[in-house]
């Protein structure tokens, strides 16, 4: 492994990384790798070496493929584009009218129980005056043979 992470082949000296190769280049160094001229009576002080990246071809960490982004415009379905917010607004229409549907069922069945309750109620009125009707008519029987 190559201190800087890159792995290089050592019977080779071919880089075998996936990473994009990397030249290092000392202070004072032209490019092609020879030395500049540099006087010995002059010192400068040593920098640290600089980093240069190749990219010629695109890295693993590169995407091949286009991204293509996501409209805001609406969805295609069988060559019409319909807005989104049509969509959304057609999806709380069919929401809403489907709401106040189920209420409406609702009410109706709330007032088929309750002239259900009414019609027991009277009958319960009725059976009772019924029970009543008939002890007064055994009163009077035992009255009668007494």
């Amino acid at each position: 492994m190559h201190p800087l992470g890159t792995a290089v082949d050592s019977s080779s000296g071919q880089n075998t990384s996936p990473l994009p190769p990397v030249i290092v280049m000392e202070q004072g160094m032209q490019p092609s790798g020879t030395a500049f001229a540099s006087s010995s009576s002059q010192t400068t002080p040593r920098l640290p070496p600089v980093i240069v990246l190749e990219q010629d071809k695109p890295c693993v960490s590169t995407s091949m493929r286009k991204v293509s982004p996501v409209s805001s415009q609406g969805i295609k379905r069988l060559g019409k584009t319909i807005p989104r917010e049509e969509i959304k607004n057609k999806q709380i229409t069919e929401l809403t009218e489907a709401r106040l549907a189920l209420i409406k069922k609702e009410e109706q069945q709330m007032d088929e129980l309750h002239k259900i309750r009414l019609e027991e109620a009277i009958y319960r009125k009725e059976a009772a005056r019924l029970q009543m009707l008939q002890e007064e008519l055994k009163l009077k029987q035992l009255q009668n043979e007494n």
